[in-house]
């Protein structure tokens, strides 16, 4: 008789999520999304396989692809903290500015410790979150944060890429940049 073992499940993912991860910090990205797509096949509901899939996503420069599967995963699952603050810098990054601050807002104020988390926010974010409290409206503070990009930085994000943690590096005190 085959029963059913949940911790033989969940050690089969650790293993292929860990293995993932470990294909994404050695540079091999395609391999590590690939990896995160079998895994996902297999357990469509894997948080932490999506949420490290995201991260692969942008660290690898396809920002498009990660910022698709951020608002899915937002309709269909709760993400964690760590994701949705990268999920605030990836759309800031790409000049979503409006949608930046609303998702900033749903985020609403953490428990005690992951709050310091916040501080992951990227310096572009922390500038339109300036602009916004010095204006009456969040299309002026849009307006102003284009502006900023367009005159300081030639219309370029002043970040390099966005600030993307993930749940294996943030308990780590590590964050990809």
């Amino acid at each position: 008789m085959n029963e059913f073992n949940e911790e033989k499940i969940q050690d089969e993912r650790d293993i292929l999520n860990n293995r993932a991860c470990q294909f994404a910090k050695e540079g091999k990205y395609a391999d590590s999304i690939k990896l995160f797509d079998d895994l996902l096949a297999t357990y469509p509901k894997d948080r932490r396989a999506r949420e490290n899939k995201i991260t692969v996503l942008g660290i690898s420069g396809r920002y498009d692809e990660a910022l698709a599967l951020y608002e899915k995963c937002l309709a269909e699952v709760s993400l964690s903290i760590t994701c949705r603050i990268s999920h605030v810098n990836l759309l800031t990054y790409m000049g979503h500015y409006k949608r930046a601050l609303q998702c900033r807002k749903l985020i609403g104020h953490p428990p005690p410790m992951t709050y310091m988390l916040l501080g992951s926010l990227s310096e572009d974010y922390k500038k339109l979150e300036s602009f916004k409290s010095k204006s009456r409206t969040m299309d002026e503070a849009v307006k102003k944060m284009e502006m900023y990009r367009s005159q300081v930085t030639g219309g370029s994000p002043s970040d390099k890429i966005p600030r993307f943690i993930s749940l294996e590096w943030a308990a780590c005190g590590k964050r990809w940049q």
